[in-house]
């Protein structure tokens, strides 16, 4: 199962896929020391756009899942401890990362707790 490592915040990604790799290694990621499924969550200075670049089965080699950009301003940031755990055959699930970041935020409080 991927497992989340690390969340690297004020990331530029205006830059292709090498500058994504430069700016990791600037925060101290080193690929090459990975584990395949590790999982490594980048967000914008702004905090409205996620990354999600993970270490492949391939020897040697990482690559991008995906990228989210929140329509509602900063991605739920209760949400990114759950991008493993919504991860499929097509990426990740941002909405099943939010409800499982929520449902853990509230815990087991009641409807009639939460009115």
């Amino acid at each position: 199962m991927p497992r989340l490592l690390r969340v690297i915040p004020d990331i530029s990604m205006g830059c292709r896929h090498v500058g994504l790799v430069k700016q990791m290694k600037s925060h101290g990621v080193e690929f090459a020391k990975l584990k395949q499924g590790d999982v490594i969550a980048l967000l914008n200075r702004a905090q409205n756009i996620l990354c999600v670049m993970a270490v492949l089965p391939e020897a040697d080699s990482f690559g991008f899942l995906g990228q989210y950009k929140s329509p509602h301003g900063r991605v739920p940031l209760e949400a990114i401890g759950f991008i493993t755990a919504s991860m499929g055959g097509g990426g990740f699930d941002m909405n099943k990362a939010t409800k499982l970041g929520l449902e853990k935020l509230l815990g087991r409080k009641t409807r009639e707790e939460l009115t």
